[in-house]
């Protein structure tokens, strides 16, 4: 809310101050107002221009960041290719043990019943035997 003219000319004459500054007083306000004015628009100008200098810093902070987002989304990709052919050569392993413990199992089993059986006395000789070369070879090669 702003004072009227008359009351604050009243305030003005209680307080002691003289009209004939009336004239000086608006002429100053008047000055004051063109010079805000003025600086209003350099400041709208200065504003305008920051702002044009804040969007093109955006607009490039944007780009790096859609640029590192496409990177990011490449690498993600090659990551997932890369999962892909890890898990079938997982599964390929998998089954290649499982074929070997099947074999292995089986062999095992047979070994078993040869031992149970009546011929298992010579096979143990053949099997004492052949460490006894196999030791008698590591110390000939580990001598020369």
């Amino acid at each position: 809310l702003r004072p009227t003219s008359s009351s604050f000319n009243r305030k003005r004459s209680i307080l002691g101050y003289d009209n004939s500054n009336d004239e000086n007083f608006n002429s100053s306000q008047n000055n004051n107002n063109l010079n805000n004015n003025n600086n209003n628009n350099n400041n709208n100008n200065n504003s305008s221009t920051f702002q044009e200098l804040l969007e093109r810093e955006n607009n490039n902070n944007l780009s790096l960041i859609e640029e590192k987002v496409k990177l990011t989304k490449k690498i993600s990709e090659e990551i997932q290719v890369e999962i892909k052919e890890s898990l079938d050569v997982l599964r390929s392993l998998e089954s290649d043990f499982e074929k070997n413990s099947d074999s292995l199992q089986s062999s095992f089993t047979k070994l078993l019943n040869l031992t149970n059986s009546g011929a298992g006395g010579g096979l143990c000789y053949l099997i004492i035997f052949t460490l006894f070369i196999l030791l008698l070879l590591y110390f000939v090669i580990t001598k020369l």
